[in-house]
Formats: structure tokens, sequence, C-alpha cells
């Protein structure tokens, strides 16, 4: 006997030979005795509850028969082994004597465990100085990107990311599904700071990316946040008033009536 197993068909589309995908398996069978062999049939309990018939079930002395194929969906036992490990042997009955049994003959097929995993980097761009104070402050804008990096061995699919602070809903991400080891972009999205964000003197705000893999269930990464300093306005007036010499417009020798004070100011900005 020799079986075969077939390439593994990727039932659930997702790159890799795990759980629910199939594995067809077919066998040759050989006489290599000197007596016809009938009522052959392949016995493979990991298969097939009943014997696998074949044809044509009577083989002749140096005949060959060909039983199957039967389709193997992989489970998730087989996932936890790593392969599939399957046995089978052969069975005929000369005319007139006892039945005899082929050696069995084996094969393995790699199996690997889906690993879904999803990373992502938030990123907050300068801020924009919407009302021209020179701080950052109420009225001012952030824009805030986002890079979503599939670390897992399957496609991630439906990517999106969850930031309530920004966003109400979902934001969309492109492309939507991400391949192994590959990145999608998402944003930018803009953001108004608040008097509540000045309050606090920074805006902290996290992020999360959330994506589904083929037959899976979604996975959702750790988050990533950002800090983005936050001033509140302050203004402040400082007055520096100076007298200068007073001028003895009379000549009298002292300061009286008639002689003049100029007067100068310095102002400064103290606040920020």
């Amino acid at each position: 006997l020799v079986k075969t197993a077939g390439t593994p068909v990727d039932v659930n589309g997702n790159g890799i030979t795990d759980a629910g995908d199939t594995i067809a398996y077919s066998f040759a069978i050989t006489n290599s005795g000197n007596v016809p062999l009938n009522g052959v049939v392949v016995n493979d309990t990991k298969l097939s509850a009943t014997p696998i018939a074949c044809t044509p079930a009577d083989v002749a002395v140096g005949g060959t028969a060909s039983c199957g194929p039967v389709t193997y969906t992989i489970t998730v036992a087989d996932e936890t082994t790593g392969s599939v490990d399957n046995s089978a042997t052969a069975t005929g009955t000369p005319p007139g004597g006892t039945a005899v049994t082929s050696p069995p003959s084996t094969t393995s097929t790699p199996v690997t465990p889906a690993a879904a995993a999803l990373g992502l980097v938030k990123t907050a761009g300068t801020p924009v100085d919407v009302n021209g104070n020179g701080i950052t402050d109420a009225g001012d804008t952030i824009a805030y990107s986002f890079v979503a990096t599939n670390g897992g061995n399957v496609p991630l699919n439906g990517v999106v990311i969850n930031d309530a602070r920004i966003s109400a809903t979902p934001i969309a991400c492109t492309p939507s599904t991400i391949a192994p080891a590959g990145t999608a972009n998402c944003g930018p999205v803009i953001y108004t700071i608040t008097p509540a964000d000045e309050t606090a003197g920074n805006v902290d705000n996290s992020a999360t990316a959330t994506g589904t893999p083929p037959g899976g269930a979604a996975v959702t990464s750790d988050p990533s946040t950002t800090t983005t300093p936050v001033v509140t306005a302050a203004p402040m007036l400082t007055l520096v008033k100076t007298a200068g010499a007073p001028v003895d417009v009379n000549g009298n020798g002292i300061t009286d009536a008639g002689d003049t004070i100029a007067y100068t100011f310095a102002i400064i900005n103290s606040g920020n």
C-alpha cells in the first residue's frame, strides 16, 4: 500500500494549513504476491469508520487498485499536535485462503495554528495655532494618524481604529484587509482642543485597532497613547512709568508752577 496526502485546501482562506482546512488522501494498492486478492479495501480509522473501497476490488497478481480519494478535515487537536500524522493498511483475501494485510503506509502533513496579532502606533501631529496666539490652547487643533501592523500569521479583515475621544465611529484604514507583516494607514483625524484640555494641562489620548481573521474571532491591539501639552492662555500686562528731570522753565532754581516734567512709559507683555 502507498498512501498519498494531497495538497491541503485552504478552506478558510487564511494562507496557512490549520483547523477547518482539508486534505484529500488517495491510496494505491499493488498485489505483490503470487495469487489473486479479492475484496481489497483500505483500513484508515482516522479517515473513515468503515473500510474504504478500492477499484477494482479484486486484484490480480502484479495488478494494482486505486482507492479514494477520501477528504479529511483538519481539527484543533491536529493544530495542537503540529501535524496530521496518519497510517493506513490494505487488506485482501486470496482464494481459499486467509486475509492478508499490507504493512502500514503513513503520511505527515504539517499544520500551523492560526495566530492573529495586531499592533498600532498612534501619532499626534504638531498642533495648529488656529487663533494665532502662539500657544497651544483651546480652539487649536491636532491631527492624529495611525499605522496598524499585522503581526500574526493570518490576514486580518475589516481593520479599523477605535478612538472614542476623536471619533464616535470606528476610523477606517487603507487597506482594510492586512496580510501578515503588512501595514495599513488610518486617518488623519482632526481634534479640536477644549477648555477641559486646558484645565488638564494636556491632551492624553489612547486608541486601539481591531481586525478579524478568516474564520476566527476579532483581535484588538494594545492601546497606543499620545500626550500633547496644552497651555492655558494667561494674558498679563506690566507698566513702568518714568518721570524725567523737571525743566526749570521760569529759571527760579526750583521746581514750581510753570516748570515741566516729561513722562515716559514702558509696557511689557508679561503673559504667555
